[in-house]
């Protein structure tokens, strides 16, 4: 049986906790008349509930427009994430690291540029794209 948690705190049964608002099938051994979940039921803490595989088949389902753009978004955020591991390791980088790094973006430097100057450098490069 799958009910879900209507009240504003969280309601363990068994070794099943439900937090609010969220629908998760009981243990074994608590249906709807055992007196723990029968009182919740009628105080309205917890209502029976479908499976959440089933409520979510009913949902309807994206057009292919908002797959698009759902899958543009997790790209995105993919992205951002590898540039922001890249930048973090790049402020990790001693000074003949960072003269590499940047010859590979092909970046030009001067003999005299210091590592913030080239970190800076490398930044702006990753950062335009």
């Amino acid at each position: 049986m799958f009910v879900k948690n209507t009240g504003q705190k969280c309601i363990g049964l068994g070794d099943v906790t439900i937090l609010p608002d969220e629908t998760k099938e009981l243990p074994d051994g608590y249906g709807a008349k055992h007196p723990t979940v029968k009182f919740y039921l009628a105080k309205g803490w917890l209502v029976q509930a479908e499976a959440p595989a089933a409520a979510a088949s009913k949902k309807s389902a994206l057009t292919d427009e908002e797959k698009a753009a759902v899958e543009a978004s997790k790209q995105a955020a993919k992205k951002e994430a590898e540039l922001k591991k890249i930048l973090k390791d790049v402020a990790k980088m001693n000074l003949d690291q960072l003269r590499a790094k940047a010859g590979e973006l092909g970046i030009e430097i001067a003999d005299s540029d210091a590592e913030t100057a080239l970190v800076e450098k490398i930044t702006a490069k990753l950062s335009a794209g």
